[in-house]
């Protein structure tokens, strides 16, 4: 990969290697984005390095760009132009208004009555396009309308559009929706042409209405995320939605959660609800993974400890306390199981290069002596 982000030309894509590199995009979508900015070189060139892509940008269609690098650049777009979907459409999408949405779908019980809910978002925020959801045949239909009156937009915006509610769809659920066939109602051109790869389906163009197809008992699906998982998918708007992925494992989005409330040590029954899952169905699929609830919360704990012996001056009892402990001789034993030393011992020492397990985010506050963090549930932290 180019230093700042750029593709060699002839490397392989996405598509080829999808579970050796990150996601790739074609440079020519990017250059469509910045048409339909219409910012001026100047105001270009500088959204360009402070998202780390290189300038100028190469010629050839074949160039490709990674992903992080091109989801940065869109939203320092989208907050330049205060527009979301920045100027792919015929009306504004003002900044928030994916976040409003997501908070209505989010504790929907399926993926069917979330996709009512976003049809009545649409319909009540929206002058420029509507959603119609039908079901025949065994396959649900979902038709994305746009409103003559408001103009219909550019392909490219519909077609970006169509991926974000696709994209959506799947993130709710936690897998990647296949599709049956996805239809364009204009004619092939080629910046469209280079994003069909995002579409996981067989497509089509020249046809009645844009839409996308899929197999109707998908409908019946359960949403899995939590408010946690929600503040993440909003941060990296468009990545997730735009080059959603399957979940690694249930494993990480449950150490996910415990990072996320450590200091109130949650038990398995909240963590069960705020994955949507029960407590029997939790621990099944954890099984099937090789690993248990308790197994996890160790490891977070034992990570949150480290940071703190590591990091701060908080004493050993505050820390115990903090992490759900009920007196010190407790967490003593237990540190002394993690690492083989007691939690004065391991402070005493010089730290090792990297004592965390991997992946697990730094834990940015220390409880304070005496205070262990007693925060809100996790199904109602604020987004």
């Amino acid at each position: 990969m180019g230093a700042m982000g750029v593709v060699p030309i002839g490397a392989p894509t996405s598509s080829a290697c999808a579970r050796e590199a990150a996601p790739t995009i074609a440079v020519s979508i990017l250059r469509t984005l910045l048409g339909h900015a219409a910012l001026g070189s100047d105001v270009e060139t500088r959204l360009l390095r402070d998202a780390g892509i290189d300038v100028p940008l190469p010629r050839a269609r074949a160039a490709r760009l990674d992903s992080e690098r091109f989801a940065r650049f869109w939203r320092l777009l989208a907050q330049r132009l205060d527009d979301e979907m920045p100027n792919l459409l015929a009306r504004p999408t003002r900044s928030g208004a994916t976040k409003l949405l997501c908070l209505g779908l989010i504790e929907a019980p399926t993926l069917s009555i979330a996709l009512h809910r976003l049809r009545r978002f649409a319909h009540v925020m929206r002058d420029d396009f509507s959603i119609h959801l039908s079901v025949q045949d065994g396959s649900a239909r979902f038709v994305l309308q746009p409103e003559a009156q408001a103009g219909t937009g550019s392909p490219f915006g519909q077609l970006m559009l169509l991926k974000m509610f696709h994209g959506l769809a799947s993130w709710l659920v936690a897998q990647r929706i296949p599709l049956r066939e996805v239809s364009f109602a204009f004619a092939p051109q080629a910046p469209v042409e280079d994003c069909l790869a995002l579409f996981p389906g067989p497509v089509r163009f020249g046809q009645p209405v844009t839409a996308f197809a899929f197999d109707a008992t998908l409908l019946e699906l359960p949403l899995r995320r939590s408010r946690t998982e929600l503040r993440r998918f909003l941060a990296r708007v468009p990545h997730d939605w735009l080059f959603f992925r399957d979940e690694a494992s249930l494993a990480e989005r449950v150490r996910a959660q415990l990072d996320a409330a450590i200091r109130r040590s949650p038990g398995i029954e909240e963590i069960a609800r705020a994955l949507h899952l029960s407590v029997r169905t939790l621990t099944r699929r954890l099984e099937a993974e090789g690993t248990s609830f308790q197994a996890i919360k160790d490891g977070a704990r034992r990570d949150a400890a480290i940071d703190w012996l590591i990091g701060t001056d908080t004493p050993v009892s505050a820390i115990g306390e903090a992490l759900g402990f009920g007196d010190p001789a407790s967490f003593f034993r237990a540190f002394r199981k993690w690492t083989g030393v007691t939690p004065a011992v391991f402070r005493s020492r010089p730290p090792a290069p990297d004592h965390r397990a991997p992946g697990a985010p730094p834990l940015r506050d220390a409880p304070e002596p005496g205070r262990p963090e007693h925060g809100r549930d996790v199904e109602q932290a604020p987004v």
